[in-house]
């Protein structure tokens, strides 16, 4: 027989770890524009990027594989998985501005895991990433409303093996 959890009802993205229920800390993820010599000289595109503060995530998982209850709007085909890099003092997440008005900035391939989404009914849904996460700093970016895609939630997390 498998144990009964209760997620809370306040929105958010909790992980169910050994100690028990965990909510990831909750972030606007909002990039900004990097400006190097390249952009100056009109070569190539603009990078953005989202930064985080610390070095490490305050919540830590030792599960490659982890499952998370998201509560709130359901998640949909606008809910990533992103690797960050972690600095010294902070960690950041890199993008590519995009070239179309719908959609202003575009992940990085190399940079993104897929996830799976289960809705559980009542506002409740589980993600899953569907390959197994290497130790590193990570991020699950949902948009709040499509018609305002540039404002995303971030729930920041680090893996540990």
């Amino acid at each position: 027989m498998g144990r009964i959890i209760t997620i809370p009802q306040e929105r958010g993205v909790y992980y169910d770890g050994p100690a028990g229920l965990v909510a990831l800390p909750t972030r606007v993820f909002l990039p900004v524009q990097e400006r190097g010599w390249k952009h100056m000289l009109g070569l190539g595109s603009p990078n953005l990027r989202a930064v985080m503060p610390g070095a490490n995530a305050a919540v830590v998982i030792p599960n490659p594989r982890p499952s998370f209850y998201f509560r709130g709007d359901r998640p949909g085909n606008m809910t990533y998985l992103l690797r960050g890099e972690r600095k010294p003092d902070h960690r950041q997440f890199r993008m590519s501005r995009s070239r179309y008005d719908t959609e202003w900035m575009q992940f990085r391939q190399e940079n993104l895991t897929g996830v799976e989404i289960e809705p559980l009914g009542g506002g409740l849904s589980v993600i899953r990433p569907t390959a197994d996460l290497t130790s590193g700093e990570y991020v699950i970016v949902a948009v709040l409303e499509p018609r305002f895609r540039a404002i995303r939630l971030a729930f920041d997390f680090g893996v540990a093996r």
